[in-house]
């Protein structure tokens, strides 16, 4: 199961987005990682405690499989606030086979239960462990939360497969394909077409 780390640009709406991180934004989310990465940098130096900028190089730093990159960055975000969500689903990625993992996740979901990335991380957690019921619920709370994100929508379809929930899997596996026209979820969309083809004889 591909790693998929979403990011959000988290600014209050009183705030105005400066131009520098709305346009890495639109890189990453089109799959122009280098672009992307470069205007984080950039945006970087002017604001090394911005969260949205340090959530955005681990985001790539884990999609390059630069995986203590990502966690210095997720580090980072963690010392400017504990409880970030996206923060602890990265490290929980980035340390599946910590114990305390499940146990974390499930106390920031009481205080966060509206956290997409949180039941996402919780599903990856269960998948990891072959618990696809269990992943197959949070990946579908991760999705309701977030029905534009084509990483939830795949990862629900994978757990309905296990599952053998083959009607539901095949609707999630084409919502995936479609919601990632940029090819920047980090899913393989030729394996998919073959599953969706199998699926569907």
């Amino acid at each position: 199961m591909p790693r998929s780390s979403p990011i959000h640009i988290t600014r209050q709406q009183t705030e105005p987005l400066d131009p520098l991180l709305r346009d890495a934004y639109i890189a990453y989310r089109n799959g122009r990682l280098d672009e992307a990465q470069q205007l984080y940098l950039a945006m970087f130096k002017k604001d090394a405690r911005n969260t949205d900028v340090l959530l955005g190089l681990a985001a790539i730093a884990l999609q390059q499989e630069e995986n203590q990159i990502a966690a210095q960055y997720y580090s980072r975000v963690l010392i400017l606030d504990p409880r970030n969500a996206w923060a602890n689903a990265g490290m929980s990625a980035l340390n599946p086979d910590d114990d305390g993992n499940e146990s974390r996740i499930k106390i920031l979901l009481r205080e966060q239960g509206n956290s997409a990335a949180l039941h996402f991380a919780l599903g990856n957690l269960y998948a990891g462990q072959s618990r696809w019921g269990e992943a197959q619920q949070a990946y579908f709370n991760a999705y309701t939360l977030e029905s534009g994100n084509a990483g939830f929508a795949f990862n629900l379809a994978v757990s309905l497969d296990h599952l053998g929930q083959n009607n539901l899997a095949l609707l999630h596996y084409q919502n995936a394909l479609q919601l990632d026209q940029s090819n920047s979820a980090g899913f393989d969309h030729a394996q998919i077409a073959q599953r969706i083809r199998d699926l569907n004889r």
